[in-house]
């Protein structure tokens, strides 16, 4: 029997296991699952500008001589403005033409609600995106009047 003084463990490197020795690991499964989570996406409410249209922005720059534009704000249809413009002689004279027009991204248009022997106008929407508009013209961005064959 061996005496309980000589029975221990070593330390030394013959005892310890040596780097040349495999190392093995456990298979690791190559399928995992994913957790996945979805984020609610909400989109804010289109800002309604329809009460926010100025008539100034689109007003005509030049104006034929003796001949005024001038422009009044109606009473808001669902609280969207709506504004009637008009261009007019300043004087006594009188013509056989004259015509409103309206410019948006797409083309100029004729604009008349009403035309007289000395003035044109029509009354315009402010829409949600806070251009005027005028019988389906939409997104108007300048106006302009002409006064023809005037006496």
């Amino acid at each position: 029997m061996i005496p309980p003084e000589e029975v221990g463990f070593s330390t030394t490197a013959a005892n310890l296991p040596s780097s040349e020795e495999p190392i093995t690991e456990e298979p690791v499964d190559s399928t995992t699952e994913e957790e996945v989570t979805t984020a609610e996406v909400t989109t804010a409410a289109p800002v309604n500008m329809c009460g926010e249209c100025d008539m100034n922005d689109i007003a005509p720059l030049m104006m034929q001589d003796n001949t005024k534009f001038s422009f009044t704000e109606e009473t808001p249809v669902d609280g969207c403005k709506r504004t009637t413009a008009l261009c007019q002689r300043s004087d006594d004279t009188f013509c056989n033409e004259i015509f409103m027009y309206g410019t948006n991204a797409d083309s100029t248009s004729s604009i008349t609600d009403e035309t007289t022997i000395a003035a044109v106008w029509a009354t315009f929407s402010c829409e949600t995106d806070g251009t005027y508009s005028w019988m389906g013209i939409t997104g108007i961005t300048r106006l302009s009047c002409t006064f023809e064959d005037c006496e």
